[in-house]
C-alpha cells in the first residue's frame, strides 16, 4: 500500500505488531523508553507497522512533553487506565502488597486488555510484543495471546535476562 509523505512516496508495512509497553513517551527519566522508541522509529523501515499498548501518563511519576516528539507521526498509540499503587492507593506511604503484584502498576491490566482486545479487532496485528522491566506488560500480553491467539513474544531484559 502506498501512502503520500511529503513529495515521497511511501509503502506502507504489511505487517502490524501490537507493543505493550509501560515506557514510552511522554513518561520522563527511564532508559526503558528509549528502546520502545527506537523499537516504533525503525520497525517500519524492516515492513513492520506498530501499534503502541501503553499506560495513561497520569500513571507516570515524570512526564515531559518533549519526548513526544520523538513518536513518529502518525503511530497509533492508545493508553489505557493505570494506577501506580505506591502513589495514587497508599495510606500514610503504605499499602496491601497484594495490590503491587506482580508491580505497582498492576491495575493497568483491566483496561489494557480490554484496550488492546479493541486493538486487535479494529488493526489485526500479526504479532503481540510485551516488553519488561514492568511485569504488568507481560500479563497482558499474555492474556491477550490467550483471547486472541495471536503469536506472542515476551521481551525479557535485564534483570530478567
Amino acid at each position: 500500500m502506498a501512502a503520500r509523505h511529503g513529495k515521497q512516496s511511501v509503502t506502507l508495512p504489511d505487517r502490524k505488531v501490537l507493543l505493550i509497553a509501560y515506557h514510552f513517551p511522554p513518561l520522563a527519566g527511564s532508559s526503558g523508553i528509549q528502546r520502545t522508541l527506537r523499537f516504533v522509529q525503525h520497525l517500519p523501515a524492516f515492513g513492520w507497522q506498530p501499534l503502541v499498548l501503553s499506560a495513561q501518563p497520569r500513571a507516570y511519576l515524570r512526564t515531559s512533553g518533549d519526548l513526544g516528539a520523538d513518536v513518529p507521526a502518525g503511530t497509533v498509540v492508545r493508553r489505557a487506565f493505570a494506577l501506580d499503587t505506591a502513589r495514587h492507593l497508599a495510606l500514610h506511604g503504605r499499602y496491601i502488597g497484594a495490590m503491587a503484584r506482580p508491580d505497582r502498576w498492576v491495575s493497568w491490566k483491566f483496561d489494557a486488555v480490554r484496550q488492546g482486545l479493541r486493538m486487535i479487532r479494529e488493526f489485526r496485528p500479526d504479532v503481540i510484543w510485551s516488553t519488561y522491566p514492568i511485569a504488568t506488560a507481560h500479563l497482558i500480553g499474555a492474556e491477550l495471546h490467550r483471547r486472541s491467539g495471536i503469536p506472542w513474544v515476551a521481551d525479557f531484559r535485564d534483570p530478567m535476562a
